[in-house]
């Protein structure tokens, strides 16, 4: 599993952002749980728990 960082606000132009790599389900909820609370609902990232095959979203570069 892996930890990213997406867009809150649902941006196409702004690329995910990797947190951790190779970390436990049970840990990954724990990490991802913190984060989200102390970024706030304003905050420019959700962060999230996903598999490692997961591919990540480049931004602007994936739309030019």
């Amino acid at each position: 599993m892996k930890i990213i960082g997406v867009s809150n606000f649902d941006n196409e132009s702004a690329a995910d952002i990797l947190i951790c790599e190779n970390i436990s389900e049970y840990f990954g909820n724990i990490v991802v749980a913190y984060l989200n609370e102390i970024a706030g609902e304003y905050d420019d990232y959700y962060f999230k728990l996903v598999d490692n095959d997961h591919k990540q979203w480049k931004g602007m570069e994936e739309l030019v």
